[in-house]
């Protein structure tokens, strides 16, 4: 996260769009440790390439705890008469089994943990930010683009959000 300046962010939209390469952005008032990371997931081939960048962060490292964070919805105003703990139920157990599938596919053990979280009326940037503070995460890594890349001439929506917001 960065500090909050006049600006539009521009320079660092275009970094993170122009480069093949990872890109740190620190505050100033960074600390100097990296052991609680937050990497937030589609459960996509590219958001894998996030883990295998915490992987490598805290690979000499015995103290560390990487979290995968997953943001979902479930559309309710499309099913108005659907039993909703029966449909959050039924999602949870879902997500379970794209974790299960996802850490195998892309080799990370038991590297991390998951968390899912229902979006409601909040947007994915609002609650990355505040699970990012509210477990006290030294880090957050995203990738460029999720699951619905379009070109590879623009970043993906929340990590566009995530960088040019302040926190």
């Amino acid at each position: 996260y960065k500090n909050e300046f006049q600006g539009t962010g521009a320079l660092t939209q275009k970094l993170a769009k122009m480069i093949d390469a990872h890109l740190l952005l620190i505050p100033e008032e960074a600390q100097h440790q990296i052991n609680r990371i937050l990497v937030p997931t589609d459960f996509s081939s590219v958001s894998a390439d996030g883990f295998l960048a915490a992987k490598e962060l805290i690979e000499k490292s015995d103290d560390y705890y990487v979290q995968g964070l997953h943001v979902y919805s479930i559309p309710s105003y499309f099913f108005p008469y659907i039993n909703t703990r029966k449909a959050e139920h039924k999602t949870l157990k879902h997500l379970k089994e794209k974790e299960k599938n996802f850490i195998k596919k892309n080799k990370l053990n038991d590297l991390i943990s998951f968390k899912n979280i229902n979006k409601e009326d909040s947007s994915i940037v609002e609650i990355i930010k505040k699970e990012a503070l509210k477990q006290n995460f030294d880090l957050v890594i995203v990738t460029a683009h999720g699951a619905n890349t379009i070109t590879s001439l623009f970043l993906g929506s929340v990590t566009n959000e995530l960088i040019t917001s302040s926190s």
